[in-house]
């Protein structure tokens, strides 16, 4: 009877040793399983947080660009123009090249003159530039005006990240000058539009020649021609 208890006692024990083993298996396995959810799970954050800060960065300004128009000398005398300073700045820290366009629009018997702008008629100059990161660039507007008195010209800036236009800001404002006299030196431009009116007036001009001299050219072309 005793060797029975013993027999079973141990079968009792091995049930139980086995009971324990399986569990401590299941743990296991249920502990690595819910590691590779975690780091599956960790990987796919990552990749998502990325792509949308490169989306978020791409064709756009990491930090905003520094774009102005300021009146330097706001008046104009014989010798002297009135001077405007565009100044363009594109941080370092972008990787987009910064693109603007400057519209300046000035009243009759004013022009203006700079570099890299370009008359587009009705008194209006129009300027681009392209400023790539971590660069500047700073340009002097002349303003020479043939009337004297307070002029007032209307300006226009819009700038952007380079081929992405729907990302444009825009500054406009409206800048004063003062004529106390009449500039000697006007662009060439302002000759041929002088000239562009006399001829609407009814007067022909001939660039390098008055009437007379015309006349006497003429009048010797003639002579010759009669003597053969």
């Amino acid at each position: 009877m005793v060797i029975i208890l013993k027999n079973k006692l141990n079968t009792l024990k091995f049930c139980i040793c086995l009971i324990c083993a399986i569990l401590l298996v299941s743990n296991t396995t249920c502990a690595l399983g819910n590691t590779s959810v975690n780091e599956s799970s960790s990987n796919e954050t990552t990749t998502t947080t990325t792509q949308d800060i490169e989306e978020s960065v791409a064709g756009k300004f990491r930090l905003a660009p520094s774009v102005s128009l300021t009146s330097t000398k706001n008046t104009v005398e014989t010798t002297d123009p009135a001077l405007i300073s565009l100044s363009m700045i594109n941080p370092s820290v972008n990787d987009v090249n910064l693109a603007v366009d400057v519209i300046i629009k000035a009243p009759s018997g004013v022009y203006v003159t700079a570099t890299s702008f370009a008359s587009s008629g009705s008194n209006q100059n129009i300027g681009n530039f392209i400023v790539r990161p971590g660069e500047e660039n700073h340009v002097t507007i002349q303003i020479t005006s043939t009337e004297i008195g307070e002029k007032a010209l209307e300006s226009q800036v819009i700038y952007y990240p380079e081929g992405n236009k729907d990302e444009y800001r825009m500054l406009q404002q409206t800048m004063s000058v003062f004529v106390e006299e009449k500039s000697e030196e006007i662009p060439p431009e302002a000759v041929e539009e002088e000239d562009e009116e006399n001829e609407d007036n009814g007067q022909i001009v001939i660039p390098g020649f008055s009437f007379v001299t015309s006349i006497a050219c003429l009048s010797i072309a003639l002579f010759l021609f009669r003597r053969k």
